[in-house]
């Protein structure tokens, strides 16, 4: 077990010291990593906004992460993913012992064009709503395919309207731009997410914000074998599970 003196200071700079020593809290990290033919961690990368000692500690425990390898036609490849983990730092006597509480891995390929010039059209239906979109692009980036599949209440009055804001969301999100492909590190020609887009209409307090549960969630209208992420999608994030990725690492509830 690691105990890492004071390396949650920038993090916990607003936590009173009497909350710091009986929370534990959690956190968000992640990047993207190159998996080797044999399934090592060729090369990785990890998200800004941490104290440079948990940096190293998450460099060190993907580096020694192993996989099976990734395979096309029988072969296997050379590929990227992204990784996502959520973290969990409980206070220690002389500093704090992080744990890792879950992994994900899905697509590193970003959305590089992205205008919302449609939000304003959603703002004058006169509704504080979730829309839940699934997104398909090609291998140069270009969508090819969107379709909103949830529409939920912020706010939790009646959602009206709801086929005018699918075809908002839809029209404008096929005009966003994709990261093309890398086949040398092992892209899929094609890309499938979800997004979570909030548009409100009113000054609604974020405090007042309802979760969305995507419990009535329409079918994609494309054919797919691609597992599609809802939970825990935040505002504006895009999420394509890679389901190719079989880590062989136990990692979940270890330390550090």
């Amino acid at each position: 077990m690691k105990l890492i003196a004071g390396m949650l200071l920038a993090l916990l700079a607003c936590v009173a010291p009497q909350a710091m020593a009986a929370e534990p809290l959690s956190m968000g990290t992640g990047g993207s990593l190159v998996i080797d033919t044999d399934g090592s961690v060729r090369d990785l990368t990890v998200s800004q906004g941490l104290t440079p000692a948990i940096a190293a500690l998450v460099e060190r425990s993907v580096r020694s992460w192993k996989f099976e390898p990734i395979l096309r036609d029988g072969q296997a490849i050379v590929a990227r993913t992204g990784y996502a983990m959520k973290l969990v730092a409980t206070p220690v006597e002389g500093g704090f012992s992080v744990r890792v509480e879950d992994v994900s891995f899905g697509s590193p390929r970003m959305v590089v064009k992205q205008s919302m010039a449609f939000a304003p059209d959603l703002a004058r239906l006169g509704q504080n709503v979730w829309v839940l979109v699934a997104l398909r692009a090609a291998k140069d980036g270009k969508v090819t395919d969107a379709a909103v599949i949830a529409v939920e209440s912020m706010d939790g009055s009646q959602v009206t309207r709801k086929g005018q804001i699918e075809s908002i969301v839809s029209r404008g999100v096929k005009r966003w731009q994709f990261e093309p492909a890398r086949p040398e590190l092992g892209d899929p020609d094609v890309l499938d997410g979800t997004m979570a887009i909030n548009v409100a209409s009113s000054r609604l307090p974020m405090a007042e914000w309802r979760a969305p549960t995507w419990t009535d969630r329409k079918p994609v209208p494309w054919e797919t074998n691609q597992p599609l992420k809802t939970d825990g999608l935040a505002a504006g994030q895009f999420a394509a599970v890679d389901a190719r990725i079989k880590l062989k690492t136990d990692v979940v509830g270890k330390t550090l």
